[in-house]
């Protein structure tokens, strides 16, 4: 068994420093930072992914993998759709019985692009090199308008994605009762995603659907935007949801 791993190991912010970083600093230890620019990066990704998927290195066999810090290990991997500006990626991948599976990656969240001659098993990890500190540099309006993108395609109804059981939902850092409490900090059954009096980007404006069929909104901070969510089926409410509906 052969494996070709693309290490990608990041970091969400320069002044998020990492104990054994902020240790090294007081130990004076010189630091390397690396800044990276998330489009090429994602360009790079993204390109990469193509290049096993394509001759020679694809084969009856040969599989691709992405390891990412949120969603672990996605096996399988069959393309990746960017956005726009390349700082969100939708992964396609096969889950058990080849059926086509999406999921939604910020470029820095993906810390590997992994080739086998043969199927993948096992886990892989990347590790701090000391005195290096990978940043990335991120621009909000550029961000907020791929998440815009993203969401926008996820619930086209003439788009690939799009199911009659289909939902999105994002993930965010938001805790507090609003209509209805954000379990986790994610708000389910998003509707929309909107720059509307944020000409900055540093603010969205999402509408989603409660329960009860009423939608809502709610605004956002671009930066407490972690992950966006595609279900491309999402189970019936229990009964007394349902009659909540009806009602």
């Amino acid at each position: 068994m052969i494996y070709w791993l693309l290490s990608l190991f990041v970091s969400s912010s320069l002044f998020a420093l990492s104990p054994a970083t902020s240790a090294a600093a007081i130990s004076g230890i010189a630091t390397a930072v690396f800044p990276i620019d998330p489009m090429q990066r994602g360009k790079d990704i993204a390109n990469m992914v193509t290049t096993f998927l394509a001759s020679p290195y694809l084969t009856s066999l040969s599989e691709v993998a992405i390891q990412t810090a949120r969603n672990g290990l996605i096996t399988d991997v069959q393309g990746i759709n960017p956005a726009p500006n390349y700082t969100l990626l939708i992964v396609k991948y096969f889950s058990a019985g080849d059926i086509s599976q999406y999921v939604v990656v910020p470029v820095e969240q993906i810390l590997e692009v992994i080739y086998s001659t043969t199927t993948i098993s096992g886990s892989f990890g990347v590790a701090v090199t000391t005195g290096v500190l990978p940043v990335f540099e991120v621009d909000l309006l550029e961000r907020a308008n791929d998440i815009v993108s993203v969401v926008s395609d996820l619930n086209s109804k003439t788009g690939i994605y799009y199911g009659p059981r289909s939902q999105v939902g994002i993930q965010t850092t938001l805790t507090g009762t609003y209509y209805v409490p954000l379990t986790n900090g994610m708000i389910s059954n998003v509707q929309s995603v909107s720059l509307n009096s944020s000409a900055y980007g540093t603010l969205l404006l999402i509408t989603y659907k409660q329960t009860n069929g009423l939608l809502a909104y709610i605004s956002v901070g671009t930066d407490q935007i972690y992950g966006i969510n595609y279900y491309s089926y999402v189970p019936p409410p229990p009964p007394s949801l349902r009659n909540l509906q009806i009602q």
